[in-house]
């Protein structure tokens, strides 16, 4: 198979990558967060985040996901985000808290967050606090699939 891209790697780059050296995506940016912590992991609109504060944001999301909602390792959570800084934060802190990642399409119309999440069989669903607002129920707390308290 053809590999164009693999022209524009710099020389260090590898254009092959083992896919067992490391046991899972969570362990993967655990190694590289601490020798590129400088290093600027995405960007958007001008604004960057480093892999040092990739690091410490998605760990205060898994401890959040974990220590305020109860989702214990298994949970399916669901991500309902546009394309911001915050996604590769959400995402990875779903990875370390041991949930299982599932991606939502964010232009899809919600109107009750609670069936969505039970039709799909997220557990939590986690969307913008502005879109959040914009949903028709009530008794679930902005940007969380479930219920106040559950």
């Amino acid at each position: 198979m053809q590999q164009p891209w693999v022209n524009s790697y710099p020389s260090a780059v590898p254009t092959v990558i083992g896919p067992d050296a490391y046991p899972s995506l969570v362990a993967l940016l655990a190694e590289i967060c601490t020798p590129f912590s400088t290093k600027r992991a995405f960007g958007s609109f001008g604004t960057y985040l480093t892999y040092a504060a990739l690091d410490r944001q998605a760990e205060a999301f898994a401890a959040y996901l974990q220590r305020r909602l109860h989702v214990p390792p298994g949970d399916r959570v669901a991500l309902m985000l546009p394309n911001l800084l915050q996604y590769p934060v959400a995402l990875l802190g779903v990875l370390r808290c041991g949930g299982e990642y599932e991606p939502a399409l964010y232009r899809a119309r919600i109107k009750a967050p609670a069936e969505r999440c039970s039709s799909k069989g997220y557990r939590y669903l986690r969307t913008h606090a502005r879109r959040a607002r914009r949903s028709a129920r009530d008794d679930f707390a902005e940007g969380d699939c479930h219920p106040r308290g559950g």
